[in-house]
């Protein structure tokens, strides 16, 4: 039985394309959608100085972009309104905390798909998270926010 499911989101029209699924999927089951976001810290400074920690994105945009989602999914017709995460730390860590602690039976992600030597070179979240969490996690594989230029 599925209560409890996992978006995350990078604040990207990418990311937001796992969303028409997981909430197609909490919808018939009556499960509780939680939306994640996850800031990673930008550490910036001289070795000899204090470091200083930068977000990459501004908390205040980040809890907008949230709550415009909630507000937009409650008019879905769930059963339970969704809830909205802002998380700090390494994605993986803080994703995985997350799915722990809130009893996540499952994760939906956006991923590209890309072949295997280019996740090797550029790394993939997904590929990551779902060697790191014990969750089923759904994979929904899409294009990329912006199509290749033809030639």
């Amino acid at each position: 039985m599925i209560r409890n499911i996992l978006v995350p989101l990078d604040g990207s029209k990418f990311g937001e394309q796992a969303l028409p699924r997981a909430l197609q999927i909490a919808q018939k089951s009556g499960a509780q959608l939680h939306l994640v976001q996850v800031l990673v810290p930008l550490i910036v400074g001289d070795p000899m100085m204090q470091y200083a920690s930068l977000d990459v994105e501004g908390l205040e945009d980040t809890q907008r972009y949230m709550a415009d989602f909630v507000s937009r999914l409650n008019k879905q017709g769930m059963k339970a309104a969704p809830l909205a995460s802002i998380l700090e730390g390494p994605v993986i860590d803080a994703l995985s905390d997350y799915i722990e602690k809130h009893e996540i039976d499952l994760a939906v992600i956006a991923a590209h798909g890309r072949a295997p030597l280019a996740r090797v070179v550029m790394g993939s979240v997904t590929d990551e998270l779902i060697r790191k969490v014990t969750v089923p996690t759904l994979v929904i594989r899409v294009q990329d926010e912006k199509p290749p230029p033809s030639s």
